[in-house]
C-alpha cells in the first residue's frame, strides 16, 4: 500500500482464512503513512464486535459512523473526521460521504452483503460507490467476501479487479460436517417434525455440555392452512403460493408478493364452517416448555398439525 494509485483488490477466501487480519496489514501501512482509512460493515450489529477485533489489534478503539448514533455523536464524529482526528472509522454505507480530508484506504468487508444496497430516496450501491470513490480520491479499495457477489466476480474475470485467494483456514481448522437428511426417507415419526438423526445429534450436543441452535426458515404461525372437511388450502390469488397465517394479527399472508387477508370463517371451496385449520410446523404464542432435567428443556415446543391425505 505505500504511495499506492487506484486500485481494486479482491480478498477471496474460506471463513477462517484470515481475511480480516490480511487487510489489517494493509490498514497498518496506511496509518503509518499518516492517513485515514475507511472500512465499511454492511451491518450496524457487526460492528460492536468487529470495533472490539480492532482496538486488540491496533491499541486503539476507531470511530464508528451509522444510524444509531445520536445527533450530538454524529456532529463530534463529523468534526473529528473534517479536523483529521480520525485515523480510522467503520461505519454503514452513509460514511462513504463523510468528509475525509486525506483518506488512503477504503476496506468493503461482506462485500456481497445486500445490505449495502439503499433503495430508499437516492439509490445506490454502496460497494459500487466505494469503488468509485477510490477513484475519484486514486487511493486502493478492498472487497473482502468468502462468496464474493456476481458482480465482482465479473470483474476479476475481466481484468479489473485483483484477487487474493485464501483456500485454508488458519491453524489448520476444518470446516464443519454439513449433513443432509432427506426427510422422504429418514422423516420423523407422525405427530413430530424433528428427524431421529438431528434429534440424537442435539441430544448428543446437550450431553456434551455444547449448545444447539435450530433454525426454522418461515415466518408466521403456520405454514398452510386447509379444511377439515374437503381438504382445500388457502392459496395466494396472485401466485398461487400457500397463504401463511399470523395469529397475532388475524392475518393471512402471501411471503412472495405481499398480498394479505383476513382469515376467513367458512371454506370458499366447499361452504364449511369453522372447518380451517393451521397446519405444518411453526411456533406457539405461548410456548410451552419441557420439563427441568429433560434433553430437550429450555427449548419452544413445536406445534405440528397433520391431516390425512385427501384425494
Amino acid at each position: 500500500m505505500r504511495d499506492a494509485a487506484y486500485s481494486v483488490t479482491v480478498i477471496d477466501g474460506v471463513t477462517g482464512a484470515g481475511k480480516t487480519e490480511v487487510y489489517f496489514e494493509a490498514v497498518a501501512e496506511v496509518l503509518r503513512q499518516g492517513r485515514q482509512v475507511l472500512i465499511l460493515v454492511p451491518e450496524i450489529a457487526l460492528s460492536a464486535p468487529f470495533l472490539t477485533r480492532f482496538e486488540a489489534r491496533f491499541g486503539v478503539r476507531p470511530a464508528a459512523w451509522h444510524s444509531d448514533l445520536s445527533p450530538p455523536q454524529r456532529r463530534r464524529t463529523w468534526r473529528a473526521i473534517v479536523e483529521g482526528r480520525v485515523p480510522v472509522l467503520i461505519g454503514a454505507r452513509s460514511a462513504l460521504f463523510l468528509p475525509f480530508p486525506d483518506l488512503g484506504l477504503i476496506v468493503v468487508d461482506e462485500e456481497h452483503e445486500g445490505a449495502f444496497k439503499q433503495d430508499d430516496g437516492v439509490s445506490y450501491q454502496g460497494r459500487d460507490m466505494a469503488v468509485v470513490r477510490a477513484r475519484l480520491g486514486d487511493i486502493p479499495a478492498i472487497l473482502v467476501s468468502a462468496t464474493p457477489s456476481l458482480e465482482t466476480v465479473t470483474n476479476v474475470a475481466r481484468g479489473r479487479y485483483g484477487m487474493v485467494s485464501l483456500q485454508v483456514r488458519h491453524g489448520g481448522a476444518s470446516l464443519p460436517k454439513v449433513i443432509a437428511i432427506d426427510m422422504r426417507r429418514e422423516g420423523p415419526e407422525r405427530g413430530r417434525w424433528v428427524a431421529p438423526e438431528l434429534l440424537r445429534a442435539i441430544i448428543g450436543s446437550l450431553d456434551r455440555g455444547e449448545q444447539a441452535l435450530l433454525f426454522l426458515n418461515r415466518r408466521g404461525y403456520a405454514p398452510l392452512t386447509l379444511c377439515r372437511t374437503c381438504g382445500h388450502r388457502l392459496e395466494c390469488p396472485n401466485c398461487s403460493a400457500w397463504l401463511v397465517e399470523h395469529r397475532l394479527t388475524q392475518r393471512l399472508q402471501c411471503h412472495h408478493c405481499g398480498y394479505a387477508t383476513g382469515r376467513p370463517k367458512e371454506c370458499r371451496e366447499c361452504g364449511a364452517l369453522d372447518s380451517l385449520a393451521a397446519s405444518g410446523p411453526g411456533w406457539k404464542g405461548s410456548p410451552k416448555r419441557s420439563m427441568p432435567g429433560s434433553p430437550m428443556h429450555g427449548f419452544t415446543s413445536p406445534r405440528v398439525t397433520r391431516f390425512p391425505a385427501q384425494t
